[in-house]
């Protein structure tokens, strides 16, 4: 009976660790998305990148321009040198800071490009009322 007991164990232990691994894979943090911007930009998905920003909606005129804004930035000076490198091989967030209140965080994000070269970019996160992180636009 001892061995039955011992197989046992074994086999309850990592299905309760387990649990725990999957709710934490479900916790998106601010590196997460720092590091998905790049590839997204990477990628010409501005219009999917613009979203990840954090935008005020309480004037729809206002946020509209943002919007723009933040995608004139992304393909007009972000893009091209990108592309000038060859195109991203990697981006890793090699550092995360996050704020005494837990609602903001500064990510450095390292950019490996084709061609060899690298870049660290630091991001401002913030963190929503709606539960999401969110890259702060600094004018």
């Amino acid at each position: 009976g001892l061995a039955y007991n011992d197989v046992d164990v074994l086999f309850v232990m990592p299905s309760a660790s387990g649990d725990e691994d999957e709710s934490a894979v479900k916790i998106i943090n601010a590196s997460d998305v720092a590091v998905d911007i790049y590839e997204l930009i990477g990628e010409g998905k501005y219009d999917v990148v613009v979203e990840k920003f954090y935008i005020d909606e309480t004037d729809p005129a206002q946020a509209e321009k943002l919007r723009s804004y933040i995608t004139s930035i992304l393909s007009e000076k972000i893009a091209p040198q990108i592309a000038e490198k060859g195109g991203l091989a990697k981006v890793e967030a090699i550092n995360e800071v996050l704020s005494e209140d837990g609602k903001s965080a500064k990510v450095d994000v390292k950019l490996t490009y084709n061609d060899g070269s690298e870049d660290t970019n630091n991001v401002d996160m913030v963190y929503t009322e709606s539960g999401e992180w969110k890259a702060s636009v600094n004018k």
